[in-house]
């Protein structure tokens, strides 16, 4: 069954929600597509990198700004904005709502496994030192997929 209702994890320590729409597995290795629930107003995904994915986002609910490569966009329902793969992106809610977003990863390698893996740990109690060797080793499992980018220095002309 494609686009199970039940197949969704969350995120304890951000109240997002992630619903998986369509696999890697169900689609040969093309494609993921998922809804992505930002739950609590003011939600910020930090500045990153997939080195081989291309992300696509279209806005289903609220307003998110996104930045990629420096360009800021604000999308409202019905937009959609790309990452092309190597590219530093960033997201926030520009409405201070719930947003609802669809994400299609092209090719989603192993994007699932690591979403799933991600939330599994928010949702563990553990001590702060443990927590971060954890994401980081997770990071280091999932280079071909992410990697967190600097964040862009100020322009000094502006």
């Amino acid at each position: 069954m494609i686009g199970r209702e039940d197949d969704i994890v969350k995120n304890g320590a951000t109240g997002e929600r992630v619903r998986f729409v369509l696999t890697a597995t169900e689609t040969g290795g093309e494609l993921l597509v998922l809804e992505d629930h930002w739950t609590r107003p003011g939600h910020v995904v930090p500045r990153h990198v997939h080195p081989g994915i291309e992300e696509r986002w279209t806005v289903i609910q609220g307003t998110v700004a996104y930045n990629v490569d420096g360009v800021e966009t604000i999308a409202g329902p019905g937009d959609t904005v790309v990452a092309p793969a190597g590219t530093p992106h960033s997201a926030r809610d520009a409405g201070n709502g719930e947003v609802l977003v669809r994400i299609e990863m092209r090719p989603p390698l192993r994007w699932e496994d690591f979403v799933r893996q991600l939330f599994a740990l928010a949702n563990e109690t553990l001590e702060d030192d443990v927590a971060a060797r954890s994401i980081l080793e997770l990071f280091g499992e999932f280079r071909p997929e992410i990697e967190l980018a600097p964040e862009e220095a100020p322009d000094e002309d502006a």
